[in-house]
């Protein structure tokens, strides 16, 4: 894509029938974006996709309350 620092935003909001975040955090891994923020709700699921990577991942989260942190 570019000799560049790249970054990629993936924004969780609850839904009945949520975007498939798994999928977008594989295709992330695939084509070796190092850098990515998340915000909304529970990071779990993509951040595990993200820990497997062969590669090195810096992930941002951003909470709205205090109330939300959870140790990842």
């Amino acid at each position: 894509m570019t000799s560049k620092p790249f970054a990629v935003n993936i924004t969780l909001l609850p839904a009945i029938n949520p975007p498939d975040y798994v999928g977008y955090a594989k295709v992330i891994v695939e084509e070796r974006v190092n850098i990515v923020e998340t915000a909304g709700n529970n990071p779990g699921l993509v951040i595990e996709v993200f820990r497997q990577a062969p590669f090195k991942i810096y992930i941002l989260h951003k909470y709205f309350l205090v109330q939300m942190l959870h140790p990842y």
